[in-house]
C-alpha cells in the first residue's frame, strides 16, 4: 500500500496532530499489509526519528527505510518511508 500523508496536515482536517496520526495508524493496521510506502513523511522536531521508530512497532514491521531532503530555508525535513514485514 502506498499512502500520502501530506506531512499529517492537521489544519486542513481539523484534527490535532495525534489525533490525525492516531487516526491513519488505525487505518493501516485495518489493513494489515506487507508492506506500506508512506509519501511526504516530515518533521520540523529533532526527534524525526522517533515517530518512525513508533509506527514501526505498533504495524509489526521487521525493517523500514527513509529516504529523506532538507530544505534549509523553511527548516522542513521530509521524505518517503518504507515499512515491511519482510525480511
Amino acid at each position: 500500500m502506498t499512502y500520502n500523508i501530506r506531512s499529517f496536515n492537521h489544519v486542513s482536517s481539523g484534527l490535532s496532530n495525534k489525533e490525525l496520526h492516531d487516526s491513519i495508524l488505525s487505518f493501516w493496521l485495518k489493513k494489515d499489509v506487507d508492506i506500506l510506502c508512506i509519501q511526504e513523511y516530515s518533521s520540523k522536531s529533532h526527534a524525526l526519528y522517533a515517530p518512525l521508530k513508533e509506527m514501526q512497532t505498533k504495524l509489526d514491521a521487521r525493517k523500514y527505510y527513509f529516504e529523506s531532503y532538507y530544505a534549509p530555508g523553511i527548516e522542513y525535513l521530509g521524505g518517503v518511508a518504507i515499512f515491511t514485514k519482510w525480511d
